[in-house]
């Protein structure tokens, strides 16, 4: 473990969140590691490993881009549905996590910095997902719309979203409800993603275009 991420670590966060979903088991196996700068405003739902799980599986909050304030910047935690984990998730500073349906986090999930995630259906992200800072992903539009003929039926319900394997998500991106990302892609930075994608291995921008396909990506 670095030193910064040594000195970053908040005890009482660590425990809480281990006893919580883990009880004493989770506290001497310590399954998540979070910083102190972690703002825990609701533990509840559950957490599930779907392998065997292993110290510090889970990373909450510890700076991993430079740009961002190691002081200020806080991570939150909100869970009141379940979310799912593979062999490594890795939230950066500043992550924000709103969960109160099922999100799916694949093996080898990271969150460079300062992004959020919304769930109120269902997010669900393949293995080796990368997603770059200032990123919101969201299921829902939060509040309902409704139709002047039908007042009593809201017209944007919360749509799930899902990502294959190996995306990575640019800078300052917005993935909306009921979008489809297929596997070995690149999501262009600045993008706002609205709506279903088919071919693999391709750059795609904003209004459903595809900017260049015929591509891969390393970290």
């Amino acid at each position: 473990m670095d030193m910064c991420k040594l000195l970053n670590i908040g005890i009482i966060n660590t425990l809480r969140m281990n006893y919580h979903y883990f009880g004493w088991g989770g506290v001497l196996r310590c399954y998540i590691l979070a910083a102190r700068n972690l703002h825990i405003k609701k533990l509840g739902g559950t957490i599930e490993f779907r392998d065997k799980p292993r110290r510090f599986i889970i990373q909450i909050g510890f700076p991993t881009v430079g740009i961002f304030d190691t002081k200020y910047e806080k991570s939150i935690w909100q869970n009141g549905g379940t979310i799912s984990v593979g062999n490594r998730t890795i939230l950066g500073q500043g992550t924000r996590i709103s969960n109160h349906g099922k999100l799916h986090l694949g093996n080898d999930f990271t969150v460079s910095a300062n992004s959020s995630l919304i769930c109120k259906k269902g997010i669900t992200f393949g293995d080796d997902v990368l997603l770059s800072w200032d990123t919101l992903v969201m299921d829902t539009d939060l509040h309902r719309i409704y139709g002047l003929e039908k007042l009593e039926k809201s017209v944007n319900e919360p749509r799930e979203i899902k990502f294959g394997d190996h995306v990575w998500v640019g800078c300052r991106c917005t993935v909306l409800k009921g979008s489809s990302i297929p596997s070995n892609t690149v999501i262009a930075a600045g993008s706002v993603i609205s709506g279903t994608f088919v071919k693999e291995n391709t750059i795609i921008g904003s209004n459903q275009r595809v900017l260049k396909d015929r591509v891969t990506w390393k970290r």
